[in-house]
């Protein structure tokens, strides 16, 4: 089983740069997002998103990828850039509840997806309460 095992380790390598990679990404949609706010710029851009398509369509033919395979992960990316450069803008308002522990504890709504105001990172927060 070592070739399987090895196969596996090549794709935990790829998986941890994909990982890398979507940061970058996020970091970037973060800059872009401050950018069209201050610009009053609206978030979502079709004629963008349209044409990044493309180039994902055309690289799958160039490589061998099957579209679909592309086009979800292309999706799920640019919902992603949205929801990061929106967090700000309130249109979706965070109402999660979080619950306190004690005497005379009572449920209040927090923001426990975000830090400093902006959306936190994709990884589990370290302060597992605030993850559910």
């Amino acid at each position: 089983m070592s070739g399987i095992d090895g196969l596996r380790d090549k794709m935990d390598e790829v998986t941890l740069e994909m990982t890398r990679l979507l940061k970058a990404r996020t970091d970037i949609a973060l800059r872009i997002g401050r950018l069209k706010e201050d610009a009053g710029i609206p978030v979502s851009d079709e004629s963008r998103e349209g044409n990044l398509r493309q180039k994902i369509v055309s690289l799958c033919g160039e490589i061998g990828l099957e579209e679909s395979i592309a086009t979800r992960h292309l999706n799920f990316l640019l919902n992603e850039s949205v929801s990061t450069q929106s967090v700000d803008r309130q249109t979706h308002p965070d109402t999660s509840v979080h619950i306190s522990q004690g005497k005379g504890a009572r449920a209040t709504g927090t923001k426990n997806n975000t830090h400093g105001g902006r959306r936190a990172g994709l990884c589990p927060s370290k302060d597992s309460r605030n993850r559910s």
